[in-house]
């Protein structure tokens, strides 16, 4: 009786740890799914941010053409309808691309939940981000994190019809404005620069 007993009790141990959680297998599947999307979200800035840093090349060179084709003009003595044509064209251009990198940037904080402060470095570059809101006499943010120099600072707007402005950044502030005749204006907010890896 005694061995019936203990083998009872081992077979029911053996049954025990032979049985699969269910709930242990739907947890590893969550993890992994949530893993996989974080990849994918992290690929998405990746990319979002190339672009935003290679519009930005592009809109420096092309500011750099604008000024060497107008030192060229003034010293020729082109007409002036020729003149303020060339600058018309390139100022078109360099606009077209600066929508398209606030477009870029819309879906750069579009892909940031709640738009909370949050940083983020990949090798010597920084990001940081967050939401405020700006008032006529200015509103200073501070960074979540310090840069090395001040950083590039690019921001949207809740509305497109209020004025919004940034001044005074440094490696760990920028001080947002908007036009007199508003109150206040909700904004998020980009910078990207570098950082001190020691």
């Amino acid at each position: 009786m005694r061995n019936f007993l203990t083998l009872l009790v081992l077979f029911s141990l053996f049954l025990l740890i032979k049985c699969e959680n269910p709930l242990e297998n739907r947890v590893d599947e969550l993890e992994r799914q949530i893993s996989l999307q974080e990849e994918e979200q992290q690929k998405k800035i990746d990319s979002l941010i190339v672009q935003l840093l290679n519009q930005q090349e592009i809109i420096d060179g092309l500011i750099i053409e604008l000024r060497r084709q107008q030192s060229v003009i003034d010293s020729l003595g082109v007409g002036q309808s020729y003149q303020d044509s060339m600058i018309n064209s390139l100022k078109e251009y360099i606009d077209n691309l600066i929508d398209s990198q606030q477009e870029i940037i819309d879906m750069l904080i579009a892909n940031q939940p709640d738009v909370e402060d949050g940083s983020l470095r990949i090798d010597s570059v920084q990001m940081c981000w967050g939401a405020s809101f700006a008032k006529s006499s200015g509103t200073t943010v501070t960074f979540s994190k310090d840069f090395k120099y001040p950083p590039k600072v690019f921001m949207t707007q809740q509305s497109k019809q209020n004025m919004i402005g940034v001044t005074n950044i440094t490696y760990k502030s920028a001080r947002f404005f908007v036009n007199e005749l508003y109150q206040s204006v909700k904004f998020s907010y980009l910078a990207i620069g570098l950082w001190n890896k020691h």
